[in-house]
């Protein structure tokens, strides 16, 4: 039904459902993140997270380069996935919070 309005049109409309919400005293919910949602970074980041430099961080992650191959992330890969960020997070216990820009 929306897919033919333009985003001004998506805006107002947006605006007139939440005027109505209000007028009958409905609660609309606040959409969240879920909680597991890791960002993309740099092996730099990530690094900086763990309170390490890149060549050591790049040294803890070489046991696990066969399940990043599989992810797609070579060796020398600077920029990472939200997947692989999380995967490695994990594994290194890299508190997510300190990647949050």
């Amino acid at each position: 039904m929306t897919n033919n309005l333009s985003p001004q049109q998506l805006q107002e409309l947006a605006q007139h459902a939440l005027a109505i919400c209000m007028i009958l005293g409905l609660e609309l919910p606040i959409a969240q993140a879920p909680a597991d949602v890791y960002p993309s970074a740099t092996k730099a980041e990530l690094a900086a997270a763990a309170g390490t430099t890149t060549r050591t961080l790049n040294r803890w992650l070489q046991p696990y380069q066969s399940q990043l191959s599989q992810l797609g992330i070579s060796p020398k890969s600077k920029q990472l996935p939200p997947v692989a960020v999380k995967c490695i997070c994990k594994w290194l216990e890299i508190d997510k919070s300190a990647l949050q820009r």
